[in-house]
């Protein structure tokens, strides 16, 4: 969770991945399992999301937070979300 109450969900993908890390030093990765991951394994996790006004902007993680999200579809199929 960002200080603004932003969470890392999958919707937050656009057609080329994920990007996520510090300004700077900010990288795409396609898959949201593998971005969530690598921002766990960040001393300060940094990901983009759109702002109200829809500007992308990098926020910084201020504690996690489990929640449940809505499982990705593909091809219209629900898929289970890892364990763990």
């Amino acid at each position: 969770m960002a200080r603004d109450g932003t969470a890392f969900v999958p919707e937050l993908g656009n057609g080329s991945g994920y990007t996520i890390g510090p300004k700077g030093a900010e990288r795409k990765v396609g898959d949201y399992y593998q971005a969530l991951r690598e921002l766990r394994a960040m001393p300060k996790a940094c990901w983009r999301r759109p702002n109200a006004v829809g500007n992308w902007g990098i926020v910084t993680a201020v504690r996690w937070e489990e929640r449940p999200i809505t499982a990705p579809r593909v091809n219209g199929n629900e898929h289970c979300l890892p364990a763990g």
